[in-house]
């Protein structure tokens, strides 16, 4: 789904549309998360939509490690 052409004109179903509905692929995505109940920082994680396991967890400002690739621990 595509941002509204002209948001100042889009309906709440076409927000809707854009915000919450999309394709839930199966396989690892990157992800951003926030901490809200921690540090308050977001990072990245690399997780399956599968099986739900993280493959890898950086800063932002860092690289997000791809599942396979050597990296310290």
């Amino acid at each position: 789904m595509h941002r509204p052409a002209r948001p100042e004109h889009a309906d709440d179903g076409e927000w809707a549309n854009y915000l919450f509905y999309r394709d839930n692929l199966k396989g690892i995505h990157a992800e951003r998360w926030l901490h809200s109940y921690g540090c308050r920082r977001w990072f990245t994680v690399l997780r399956d939509t599968v099986t739900h396991e993280m493959h890898s967890v950086a800063t932002l400002d860092a690289v997000a490690i791809a599942p396979g690739e050597p990296h310290d621990s």
